[in-house]
């Protein structure tokens, strides 16, 4: 469990401050005549060493904001302050949270642009950055052990070990504009947790047999209650477990309710129409983004999926993405990641 989110916390960072062709073979070059994202290098940071193999900036661990580091303007990718202007995006500030999270480049700037190619062996595959883009509440510090701030802002473990307080970051929004709060996460507590008869694994929040209760405190805060106690570090590595805490954890309701038979009476007959037997196996499908369905889901990570076919996924970048690196620019650098599937190893690193 902790090498899964150690992985998916190391890739995420390394793709948004442009490390990421080292791990997945693409290029990540600019596209031609893409600018550069702001001139400069990147604020000076202490380099960590985790296990004698990897560099970590210090930063990473610290997470600061906007606001704490001065930022008060921002800049966009070229492909995206041209749908700005043509009306199609509202302006990078309202597209941004209220206070975004900061991520300091690896080393340098980068530059906007590019497509990262990546490989697949199946359908399923997570060989293909799915990791790297995944929107985790929470990365673990690969030093410690202790629960770093992400997507969520921070969290609280109460006195008792009973209570697990997380705050949200005000105004993160979904890949189509529409606002992830801690709706996201009760909603899909209640509706597939909760319902017996939505199909699902993947989730730990157990304990003795009997499921934590999951409570929305206001729109940013959600509060995770134990039946009994539970060991510290038990609940650092639940709040650490990248799949745990992602897909697993909350989902775009307002997407998903057109899924459900509470929400929408016709879901039967929309699963049918699908090629299922029942809403339940369809709402699983839509919920995973079933290899076979085309379904657009809304997202939080760095790209969205723009469409698939028999030879891959097709990736662009998320325009309502929810941090910046030090010059104030939204991140990813890079504009499109495409995942092509191979049918073996070899002839993937010949065309990669």
């Amino acid at each position: 469990m902790k090498n899964f989110a150690r992985v998916a916390g190391l890739m995420a960072v390394l793709v948004l401050s442009g490390q990421a062709t080292a791990f997945a073979g693409g290029t990540g070059e600019p596209e031609a005549g893409a600018a550069a994202a702001t001139a400069g290098e990147s604020a000076g940071t202490e380099i960590v060493e985790i296990a004698g193999r990897y560099t970590w900036p210090k930063s990473w661990l610290e997470t600061p904001t906007a606001s704490q580091l001065g930022i008060t303007s921002f800049n966009e990718a070229p492909m995206l302050a041209a749908a700005v202007s043509r009306g199609e995006l509202p302006p990078i500030e309202e597209r941004l949270p209220d206070d975004p999270l900061v991520v300091a480049p690896y080393e340098s700037i980068g530059s906007y642009g590019g497509t990262l190619r990546v490989a697949r062996r199946s359908p399923r595959d997570f060989g293909d950055m799915a990791r790297g883009k995944l929107a985790l509440l929470f990365l673990p510090d690969p030093t410690t052990g202790e629960v770093v701030p992400s997507l969520a802002a921070g969290h609280e473990i109460s006195a008792d070990n009973r209570v697990v307080t997380i705050h949200l970051r005000p105004g993160v929004k979904w890949s189509d504009g529409h606002p992830f709060t801690a709706e996201d996460i009760v909603w899909h507590y209640a509706h597939r947790w909760q319902d017996e008869r939505v199909p699902h694994t993947g989730h730990n929040w157990h304990v003795d047999g009997k499921l934590a209760e999951m409570t929305k405190t206001d729109d940013y805060t959600v509060q995770v209650i134990f039946p009994r106690p539970v060991p510290t570090a038990h609940i650092k590595n639940l709040l650490n477990f990248a799949r745990g805490q992602s897909g697993k954890f909350f989902a775009p309701a307002h997407f998903m309710e057109q899924f459900h038979i509470e929400f929408n009476p016709n879901a039967d007959q929309l699963a049918k129409d699908h090629g299922y037997d029942n809403w339940p196996a369809l709402f699983e499908a839509a919920l995973d983004t079933d290899p076979k369905e085309t379904f657009v889901k809304p997202e939080l990570g760095t790209w969205v999926m723009e469409s698939r076919d028999a030879q891959g996924k097709y990736h662009v970048r998320n325009p309502y993405y929810w941090a910046v690196d030090t010059a104030g620019n939204q991140l990813p650098y890079i504009d499109r990641m495409e995942a092509v599937i191979f049918s073996n190893s070899e002839v993937a690193i010949l065309s990669m």
